[in-house]
């Protein structure tokens, strides 16, 4: 099935699909990457495995030293330094969400990831949310790039005691104030309230974390009830946020904290199901401890009365517990319909306490418009929503056409949709408005070879390298034109200067194995190159096929349909891809 002296698929993949380009991506931090966009178990030696997760003390891309590791359902968060900062004593902290690699070939969990991303990406800023700046790829795996909180999780705080009254009203009033601002100007609930997802910063400002819940609630819920989809029980702590199975059905969340009608009819949860698990956190936050706490937890919510507030805490004003005794109704008809009640009721609670607490809310900040087209535009990009991604990038351009990084990005849309002659125009209009853009410059080159114009093609890229000598991405692309060129030795070297640049950059050893092919190097020479780009970026198209059509060559057709099949699951629209199930299908229909 390999053909060495045809038009090979480098050729094919990057005239027709990416236009030869590794694109550069315009990140807000000024950063480069490479844009890309059943449970199966990831150390199965039948799927491509990825470099595996960090610990504390490594470094992530090259750039990002790890601090700490916490892990929950699915989730994978790493708090990172930003290694550069140090250099201008900032020393920047960045929480960095992932979903654990055992996750890598569950579709429906990283469909999961890529929603709750763009929900929490919706949010935009709010003094009392912590905030998702965007979504970016770091060595072949997404990540949402959260809002570092330096502090104490409020699960933590209370592991001490009970809070002073006037401190539990001041959190209570940012955390309604967070949820208000959610619920109204975005229409999402939580789902999943409780102390662990709440974090106290050092200066005493509650923020809420962790929508991973949000809006998909319903979906989880009719998923894990399909045969062949695996539900376990809650731990013996009760606080894990996950789908698992009881006596009344499936359910999704934190047993301790989880209002009645999301055990009886979870489809039916609004927000005055998240008041009722506000409710148990502020019990919790004046007491110590937790309105239910048995082993028949959940028939406590459905059937038993809370131990009222002031028998457990003598001395809390009678207007809290009265409020406390609404957020907890059973019947929600009952509880406060919204967070802006809810908001005028603690308010109302706090009159009578010390001035000093009498002090104004932070207002309600805002991305600037165009900010917030650009990182919801970026993160679609991530997940391959490249259509959707070209539309926001749109509606920034008409907030500030001037925006060379924008312009950029487009013809990286353009590209990937195989729309190449826009693509230039784009990336020509980026480096007319900023001549010093390397990134811009370096994709222009790739185009330029794309239509086979590769002299010009070799002049963008080196001009590319004349502003950003070290850059993977430059060398890679003016490796391309060389290829191009006939020039293979040439080409070969500047591979080599990609990978030293950056050993974790997966495209330059998938283009030193696509320029071996076209050299007409056998398939057991290329694998190794193939291999090493799938230990970076599993989870990548064009790679998979590739590999595919070398392990047929080599008579491991087994393999090679596999690899295939995952190719088809990451991107069926993938031209590379699309040739070779071509040639599949002919060869063994």
């Amino acid at each position: 099935m390999y053909e060495p002296d045809r038009k090979p698929s480098w050729q094919d993949r990057h005239e027709e699909v990416t236009g030869g380009a590794s694109p550069a991506l315009a990140t807000p931090g000024g950063s480069v990457t490479d844009p890309t966009v059943s449970e199966l178990d990831g150390a199965d030696a039948r799927l491509p495995g990825g470099w595996g997760e960090y610990g504390v003390g490594e470094v992530m891309g090259q750039r990002y030293r790890v601090l700490a590791v916490r892990r929950g359902g699915m989730g994978l968060v790493y708090i990172v330094e930003d290694l550069p900062s140090r250099e201008q004593n900032i020393r920047l902290r960045l929480a960095l969400k992932t979903f654990q690699d055992r996750y890598l070939w569950d579709s429906q969990a990283i469909t999961r990831f890529e929603r709750e991303a763009l929900t929490w990406i919706e949010l935009g800023l709010h003094p009392h949310i912590v905030h998702a700046l965007i979504v970016q790829e770091i060595e072949g795996k997404p990540y949402i790039w959260l809002e570092y909180v330096e502090g104490e999780s409020l699960a933590e705080r209370l592991a001490l005691g009970p809070l002073d009254v006037t401190q539990a009203l001041d959190f209570s009033m940012h955390f309604a104030s967070g949820m208000r601002y959610a619920h109204e100007k975005h229409g999402l609930l939580h789902r999943d309230i409780k102390p662990g997802n709440m974090l106290v910063s050092r200066e005493g400002i509650l923020k809420i974390t962790d929508f991973g819940l949000a809006k998909i609630q319903a979906e989880l819920a009719e998923q894990a009830g399909q045969p062949g989809h695996r539900i376990q029980p809650p731990d013996s702590e009760q606080t894990q946020s996950r789908a698992f199975a009881t006596g009344l059905g499936v359910l999704i969340g934190t047993p301790a904290y989880m209002p009645p009608e999301a055990i009886l009819n979870p489809s039916q949860v609004d927000v005055r199901g998240d008041i009722y698990s506000f409710g148990l956190v502020l019990y919790e936050m004046l007491t110590g401890r937790r309105v239910f706490h048995g082993p028949n937890v959940l028939e406590e919510h459905l059937h038993a009365r809370p131990t009222p507030l002031r028998a457990v805490r003598p001395g809390v004003p009678a207007a809290l517990e009265a409020l406390v005794s609404k957020c907890l109704e059973k019947d929600r008809e009952r509880r406060f319909g919204s967070f802006a009640e809810l908001e005028s009721a603690l308010a109302d609670a706090a009159r009578g306490l010390p001035e000093e607490f009498q002090r104004a809310h932070a207002s309600t900040k805002a991305v600037p418009d165009k900010g917030r087209w650009f990182m919801k535009a970026h993160t679609l990009m991530e997940f391959g929503r490249l259509k959707e991604a070209l539309d926001c990038y749109a509606e920034a351009l008409k907030l500030d056409p001037s925006e060379a990084e924008v312009y950029n990005n487009m013809a990286v849309c353009l590209t990937r949709l195989g729309r190449i002659e826009e693509a230039v125009s784009y990336a020509e209009k980026a480096v007319a408005l900023r001549s010093t853009y390397a990134e811009a410059w370096a994709n222009l080159g790739g185009l330029y070879a794309a239509l086979g114009d590769y002299e010009r093609g070799l002049a963008a890229c080196e001009r590319a390298l004349a502003l950003k000598p070290d850059w993977a991405e430059g060398h890679a692309n003016r490796g391309i034109n060389l290829v191009g060129l006939e020039r293979y030795e040439e080409a070969g070297a500047c591979f080599e200067r990609a990978r030293k640049a950056d050993p974790n950059y997966w495209r330059a050893y998938l283009m030193a194995a696509e320029a071996a092919a076209r050299q007409g190097a056998p398939p057991n020479e290329i694998l190794p190159l193939l291999d090493k780009a799938l230990t970076i970026k599993p989870r990548e198209a064009s790679t998979l096929a590739f590999m595919a059509a070398c392990l047929d060559d080599l008579g491991r057709t087994e393999e090679a349909r596999r690899h295939l099949a995952l190719a088809r699951e990451v991107n069926p629209n993938d031209r590379l891809f699309q040739k070779i199930q071509q040639v599949f299908e002919h060869k063994y229909k």
